[in-house]
């Protein structure tokens, strides 16, 4: 009981954490109290969208006054976006309310900007119709076709039964990926997504997908794992259409509120979050291991007990 306390207590400070140096001094505390603050790998989990939440909120890395602000982020975006819907290469997006407070949920940094994803990204487009694409499309050794069992973990990996060949790619040129874009699940675990690689520029976005086409002045890693966070699934759930199954349209992925930092801090975010996480996977393996090592000693020590109760009973038995 006292573990769980001061394992709760610890992951509330660090939950709570008003800016990075606080949460600096709350990982500290967790990290030089191990033992006690993670005892299982189901402890783990908590751990990890404690950071990731942190991370969207601006209290994960200190902020450096050196970076070039949000606000002027935010400009050379729209200027990036006017010149490619005047070159007819993207749409224009219908403007949208601005962000509350009480949308984000969250009080905001100073330095970051609320903005809705809109406003940060060139283009977003949904996959192919069902109409468009049928399985009767599909052959061995085509294009990959890209939906969300393809992707897990924020890595594509192609399905051999879902490829296309070039006949079909052309009909569907239009929605071929490019390296950076960002394929985001429209059904089943919202949230889930993934970033286009070298390998997979070129695949085709399937019917089950989103891929958002990103800006240069974006970090793509930084918006996927931003896309991904506990608070952003969330948001997509509690909006998503569908009874049985959620499922998220362009509009939807569209208006998320979020807050936006300057770039390079998008960037620091990303590395200081691959480190925690890295840190996070080596506990989770640890704790696996030793929960395995337990198991397999209480197995033993049982079927030990059950060996010694059958030979006394047969002793017993022949004393007789």
């Amino acid at each position: 009981a006292r573990r769980a306390a001061f394992r709760d207590s610890a992951l509330a400070a660090l939950q709570n954490a008003e800016d990075a140096e606080a949460a600096h001094a709350a990982w500290s505390r967790i990290a030089t109290n191990l033992a006690d603050c993670i005892t299982d790998p189901a402890d783990i989990a908590p751990l990890r969208q404690t950071i990731l939440q942190l991370a969207v909120r601006g209290r994960l890395v200190p902020r450096d006054p050196e970076d070039e602000p949000a606000s002027e982020l935010r400009k050379k975006i729209e200027h990036e976006k006017a010149k490619l819907v005047r070159a007819k290469k993207i749409r224009k997006t219908k403007p949208l309310s601005p962000v509350d407070q009480e949308e984000l949920g969250f009080v905001l940094p100073a330095h970051l900007q609320p903005v809705r994803l809109a406003e940060v990204v060139l283009d977003l487009q949904t996959g192919p119709f069902g109409s468009m694409l049928h399985k009767s499309d599909y052959v061995p050794g085509g294009t990959p076709v890209i939906n969300p069992a393809s992707y897990s973990n924020g890595t594509i990996e192609p399905i051999d039964s879902m490829a296309v060949d070039q006949s079909a790619l052309d009909r569907l040129s239009s929605y071929r990926l490019r390296r950076g874009d960002i394929v985001v699940a429209r059904r089943g675990e919202l949230g889930r997504c993934a970033i286009v690689t070298d390998r997979e520029d070129g695949w085709l976005c399937g019917t089950g997908s989103l891929m958002i086409q990103m800006s240069s002045y974006m970090d793509a890693g930084f918006l996927a794992m931003l896309i991904g966070t506990p608070g952003s699934r969330e948001y997509l759930g509690g909006v998503g259409v569908g009874i049985t199954m959620k499922s998220l349209n362009h509009s939807i992925l569209l208006k998320m509120p979020i807050g936006l930092p300057p770039l390079a801090e998008q960037r620091r975010i990303v590395a200081k979050v691959d480190e925690f996480m890295a840190i996070c996977d080596e506990l989770d393996q640890r704790l696996n291991e030793a929960k395995a090592h337990q198991s397999a000693f209480a197995a033993a020590a049982v079927h030990h007990l059950q060996f010694n109760q059958k030979n006394d009973s047969k002793q017993l038995a022949a004393s007789k």
